[in-house]
Order: C-alpha cells, then structure tokens, then sequence
C-alpha cells in the first residue's frame, strides 16, 4: 500500500506523479463500486484512497517546493514531480526518468481532477470511516470539500490560462526540453488525450470552470466530377483537431 506520508515513499517510481494518481484514481473508483454493488469488506479501498489524498495535499500546501505551481495567469496546475533538495532528502533525483524544474504534462492535470472529483462524490463515506478508524480527528466534511473544490478550481484556471491558446482554442503543452524526445516522447504526446479523457467526464464537466465540447464534424462534400470523399486521414486529423479545442 501507499502510504500518505511522503517521507515513506522509498521507490523512486512512486514519486512520479502518474503512478501515484492513477493509484488514487483506481482506489476512489473501486470504492464507488464496491458502494453499488453492496461488496463488503471494502474499507481498505477507501483507506488506499485517504492516504493518497493526504499525500498529494501534503505536497501541494508545501508551497517552496511549487509541485502544485501558482501562474501569473491566474490558477495553478501539477508539475512533472515532487522535488526537495535538501541534505538526506528522498526527493532529489532528476534522472530517473529525467527531469528538470518547471516541467509538467497535460495529463497529470486531467487525472488529477478525476481523482479529486471522486473524492468529493465519497466525502461522506470519508468522513464515516475517518471517525470510525480515527484516521484524522480534525477531518471536517465541510471544510474537506472546499479544500477540494479549490484545488479543482486552481487547474481549472490553470488549464484554460496556460494550456489553451486563446487565438485558436487548441491545448498544447507547456515547453519541455527533453522529453519529448525519443526516449519518452510517445507517452509524452498521449498527455492532452488522457486529459480530455477526464476533462470530458459528465461529473468533472459541472465542477470545471471549462467548457468541453463535443467534437462534431460537418458531412463529407463530394464534387460532381467523381472526386473522392475525404480520406479517413484527413478526417482524423480533422477530428484531432477539433477534439483538442475547448
């Protein structure tokens, strides 16, 4: 299991953003299940969920460090890592994978949404399980929510300010120097379709203060002198296109 406190987390691969929000994500959504299904025994998931909330929380409030970055343009987003270099710090390598300061991805910022947006759907689940286990003696539904909503808020802006170019309306991501390279430039160029994908949640859509749209592509035209339809390539990159737009 994945502890909350990020001064236990030894491997190197679990101070990667990702892992850690797909952790938290998959944790949140086998609790809701479990919650439909009437599966017992699921306290764990809700735990695993917790812990990882406390995690991230814990580093966003760490304002020095800037993993939750504040942008002059209003709102905050994720970057790449949890950094801190300081003399016996576990959170000091920048070569595994390869990092450097100012870093983020796209799609950190979508998981990251979907995952806070399920923790809001289960705050009293939450709240519950805390005071039964007494896992926090100061957790409060009220004042867990508006954390929440904040931190969704903040990418929200962030998102809508520093990803999306207002003169054409199409996301692009931030300036990297690397590793949009050969070595991890395929799971890099994924970032904006993962984001989208969580951006584009029915739930995530009434918490954003972004307006996901639906691409919808005009009918192919067809001359009269037996010109062919549009290619499949050209609609995809049409679609490409337009998908990427908000």
């Amino acid at each position: 299991m994945i502890s909350g406190n990020a001064e236990t987390l030894l491997m190197p691969a679990l101070r990667l953003p990702m892992p850690c929000m797909l952790f938290f994500l998959l944790s949140c959504r086998i609790y809701r299940l479990t919650l439909g299904e009437n599966i017992a025994d699921n306290d764990k998931y809700l735990e695993m969920a917790y812990r990882q909330w406390v995690w991230f929380h814990s580093w966003f409030n760490l304002e020095k460090y800037g993993y939750l970055q504040k942008i002059t343009t209003g709102g905050a987003l994720v970057h790449e890592r949890p950094t801190a270099f300081f003399e016996g710090s576990d959170y000091k390598d920048t070569a595994h994978p390869t990092w450097e300061k100012g870093w983020l991805w796209t799609g950190d910022q979508g998981m990251m949404v979907a995952a806070l947006t399920d923790m809001l759907a289960i705050k009293n689940n939450l709240a519950e399980w805390s005071n039964r286990n007494k896992a926090d003696a100061d957790f409060k539904v009220d004042v867990f929510e508006k954390t929440v909503n904040n931190y969704i808020n903040l990418l929200s802006k962030g998102i809508k300010s520093a990803l999306k170019v207002n003169a054409d309306s199409i996301i692009r991501e931030a300036p990297f120097n690397a590793n949009f390279g050969p070595e991890f430039g395929n799971d890099y160029l994924a970032g904006r379709g993962i984001m989208m994908r969580y951006l584009g949640n029915s739930t995530s859509k009434l918490l954003l203060f972004i307006s996901v749209k639906t691409p919808k592509l005009p009918p192919p035209q067809y001359g009269k002198r037996g010109i062919q339809p549009p290619t499949s390539l050209s609609r995809n990159l049409q679609l490409l296109k337009m998908v990427y737009c908000i």
